[in-house]
């Protein structure tokens, strides 16, 4: 009351609890920190009876639906009610209903403690892709989907995949900018991991060389490399990992939205309208750029804005000293070099690496 006072607040006594341990709001019951249905709505589906037609099965997949965020793994224990053809319903049908009734019945989630770290647990079976979000082994957040018939075709590591980026794409709001502990229990993703591990480690000395550092410093070049390897191109989805997953560009480790070669001057383009025999890109100049467009000039005086994926830097490390043929074949050198990273996509990741890069592949002089 001395807060609503000293903010001038007016208060409706008639309807207002206080030193209540426990409050109704909205269909949910919210006592110390959980959150639960309420008991009261509740009463209509814990006393629901056993469907014995179709219209009775489409009322309490109804009713159970409604209340799907509450079960962990819900999109396969309604399989065998979604599934279910005869009546009276079988004996994996009511062991579905009963279970269904009583994991809403007893269900209860945390709220969250910003200080405490949080743990999302996936799973993937045949049909469903599931996960949970925890906190100091409690639950906050339950999510399940039904897979598609093609998606059912799926290998079982892409099946936990799918699993991992949806669960953290609608829990988004709650992992970014904090660390969290990612549970799956699908063993063939250890190469994986295994072969990120390797592309990790053969960029940090590629950064220890460009800072002309010893390899006992691998520490130091840690985070910018992670952050090379994680913003690369995947040229399947024509999207950083990180822009796919959170729909949204990584920024550097220094808090800069552009790489360090994307600056005034000249600059690749990729080239669209060639013929067989042109090279990949064309030399432009770069007017001045955002984290997503450019502004550039070519030979022909033409303006134009270009997405930067288009962009790659111009490796030549003395250009006022090289003639026109030397150009040409570095230029050559560079679409040979980079390959389909270069046509197809984007070379932000390589960010300061650029000044290794351009020591390795620029032309010399004959």
């Amino acid at each position: 009351m001395s807060a609503a006072k000293k903010y001038k607040l007016t208060l409706y006594e008639q309807k207002c609890n206080f030193s209540k341990n426990s409050i109704s709001l909205l269909g949910y019951a919210v006592k110390n920190n959980v959150i639960e249905p309420d008991k009261d709505r509740l009463d209509p589906l814990i006393k629901l009876p056993l469907p014995r037609n179709t219209a009775e099965l489409k009322r309490a997949l109804g009713l159970f639906a409604h209340y799907a965020k509450w079960v962990h793994n819900f999109s396969a224990k309604i399989q065998p009610l979604i599934n279910n053809s005869q009546f009276p319903l079988n004996e994996n049908g009511q062991r579905s209903f009963k279970l269904l009734k009583s994991e809403i019945e007893k269900a209860a989630l945390v709220a969250i403690d910003d200080k405490e770290t949080l743990t999302v647990e996936t799973d993937a079976s045949e049909f469903a892709v599931a996960a949970t979000l925890s906190q100091k082994g409690r639950p906050v957040a339950f999510f399940s989907r039904t897979l598609s018939d093609s998606e059912r075709k799926h290998a079982a590591v892409e099946k936990e995949a799918c699993a991992i980026v949806e669960s953290i794409r609608k829990w988004r709001h709650y992992l970014i900018h904090r660390h969290f502990l990612l549970i799956t229990d699908q063993k063939s993703g250890n190469g994986q991991v295994e072969k990120f591990n390797g592309t990790l480690w053969r960029t940090i000395p590629l950064s220890l060389r460009s800072k002309i550092l010893p390899i006992e410093n691998w520490e130091q070049s840690l985070k910018p490399s992670l952050h090379c390897v994680r913003s690369l191109l995947c040229t399947s989805i024509n999207a950083t990992p990180h822009e796919k997953l959170f729909n949204f560009p990584r920024r550097t480790p220094v808090g800069e939205s552009l790489p360090t070669w994307l600056v005034p001057g000249p600059i690749l383009l990729k080239k669209f309208i060639r013929s067989k025999n042109d090279p990949y890109v064309e030399e432009v100049e770069l007017l001045h750029s955002n984290p997503s467009y450019s502004y550039v000039r070519r030979r022909n005086g033409q303006e134009s804005t270009v997405s930067n994926r288009h962009l790659a830097p111009l490796l030549i490390s003395e250009e006022d000293s090289l003639s026109d043929s030397t150009k040409k074949t570095s230029m050559e050198l560079s679409c040979k070099t980079f390959g389909l990273r270069m046509l197809f996509g984007d070379l932000r990741g390589l960010g300061e690496f650029h000044d290794a890069s351009m020591t390795t592949y620029s032309a010399k002089k004959p």
